[in-house]
């Protein structure tokens, strides 16, 4: 039984839904400015566009996990 749960948890971990970090950073200056952490690509980009117009012009970085 332990093996079989190690298997689902070890299982678990490596199906993450994204190998990525999406963060949001201002493009003005030099773009350190971070904004938001977001939980995908889609959520990233929505917040861009929801905030486009408030922020200003902003940059999509993605990294690693």
């Amino acid at each position: 039984m332990k093996k079989v749960l190690l298997t689902l948890l070890i299982v678990c971990a490596g199906c993450s839904s994204t190998k990525y970090n999406y963060e949001v950073h201002l493009k003005e200056g030099d773009g350190t400015m971070h904004l938001y952490n977001g939980q995908d690509y889609a959520d990233a980009v929505s917040y861009i566009k929801e905030y486009e117009k408030s922020h200003g012009d902003m940059v999509l970085i993605k990294t690693e996990k």
